[in-house]
């Protein structure tokens, strides 16, 4: 198991009372919130400044391929996984989501259960990727988890995939929803 305190993130959301109780939540988990922003440009001074190990970040039914965009930024320029939140998951929207390949994805409304599987989902890909920060560590008396991540909510046939292999599959959007 990682030791989640050393675990920095960035939450992107554009109302602020559901900033502050993500940012609540991942608290009560054991991370280390180390900023809230509403736009995508402060967003990205805050990570030039500050480098979060994970942006939560939700999509917004209006704005959502600007959010897209910044997460394909984020990702190329910083090498900083992120994770999609939102409520929204129309058919194009899906398709955009799937294109910009996040580290997990979290379907509102969500309960701390499904914030800490998507967080679970991205930590996992993070480590198969090789994609570690020194900041981030294992600690000693602790040992990875054999738990499965997370598992999405679109059902594949009659067995459930983990979101982290969804991701990896190559998907023909046109068939998807």
């Amino acid at each position: 198991m990682l030791k989640q305190s050393a675990i920095k993130i960035l939450i992107l959301e554009s109302q602020m009372i559901i900033a502050a109780d993500v940012s609540l939540q991942l608290s009560k988990l054991g991370y280390n919130v180390i900023g809230i922003n509403i736009h995508a440009e402060d967003a990205l001074k805050t990570i030039e400044n500050k480098r979060p190990d994970i942006v939560l970040m939700n999509l917004k039914i209006q704005g959502s391929e600007e959010r897209i965009r910044t997460a394909r930024i984020i990702q190329r320029n910083f090498r900083i996984p992120v994770v999609f939140i939102s409520g929204h998951t129309d058919r194009e929207l899906f398709k955009q989501i799937i294109q910009a390949q996040p580290f997990a994805f979290i379907a509102k409304p969500f309960e701390m259960k499904d914030l800490k599987r998507g967080l679970n989902t991205a930590l996992d890909r993070m480590r198969t990727e090789d994609i570690w920060k020194v900041n981030i560590r294992h600690s000693p008396a602790e040992k990875p988890s054999s738990e499965p991540s997370g598992f999405s909510d679109l059902p594949f046939g009659k067995r459930r995939l983990p979101f982290g292999q969804l991701l990896r599959m190559k998907l023909n959007p046109t068939l998807i929803l």
